[in-house]
């Protein structure tokens, strides 16, 4: 479970590269590892980890799966505030005390947490929205003033957007799953060359410490 716009391209390069097909379930970080904790899914993307907070990652992993459970590095990625093109605004801070309606993530999520931190309390008029790409196609119409997403759609819905930190994208799972043929085959996948290349390229993402695995 994910909310990786980039999901899909690890998907294909998964069923390139091995025996296993890769289902994906779109969710925000805190339903993902719901899930995970539930065993409904094998593996939960989260993005809590910034710069000035390294370690939350591991603390939202540690808090629901236990103490055994493994982080596995996808990408570092730009997160940040979505604007109309016609928005040339170059403060974040100035911006969101201006903006009134924002596309906003559901509640649990990163995105979610990084807009409250933004408005600082302050009540906004929007909607909840299911994706970061629901985000960005949200302000593109013209029904959102703004919200908070990756870099990625907002570039591909030709958006203004102002960068406010970089996050660390890594899947969680159980450590009994750790020598699993379909886990040993996505940790392939991600250590890969091929991957790690395409990965780079796209707007926002940092495939550097991409495939590192960590105990907790």
């Amino acid at each position: 479970a994910t909310c990786d716009p980039a999901a899909g391209l690890l998907a294909h390069e998964y069923a390139r590269e091995s025996d296993f097909r890769m289902l994906i379930f779109p969710r925000g970080g805190g339903a993902a590892l719901d899930l995970a904790k539930q065993r409904h899914i094998h593996v939960a993307a989260i993005h809590r980890s910034t710069d000035k907070a390294p370690g939350r990652n591991a603390a939202s992993a540690r808090q629901l799966l236990g103490p055994n459970a493994r982080l596995l590095r996808v990408a570092s990625w730009e997160a940040g505030v979505a604007l109309p093109p016609t928005n040339r605004g170059r403060s974040v801070k100035s911006v969101s005390k201006k903006v009134r309606t924002w596309a906003a993530r559901e509640p649990g999520s990163a995105a979610r947490e990084c807009l409250d931190r933004l408005v600082e309390g302050r009540n906004f008029q929007g909607r909840e929205v299911e994706s970061h790409h629901a985000v960005a196609e949200a302000v593109r119409a013209g029904w959102a003033e703004a919200g908070v997403c990756v870099r990625l759609p907002a570039v591909e819905a030709r958006l203004n957007f102002l960068p406010v930190q970089n996050e660390s994208l890594d899947f969680c799972f159980h450590a009994s799953l750790e020598n699993d043929p379909r886990i040993q085959a996505l940790i392939r996948v991600l250590r890969g060359r091929r991957y790690r290349q395409m990965i780079d390229e796209l707007p926002g993402y940092d495939a550097r410490l991409t495939g590192e695995l960590d105990s907790l």
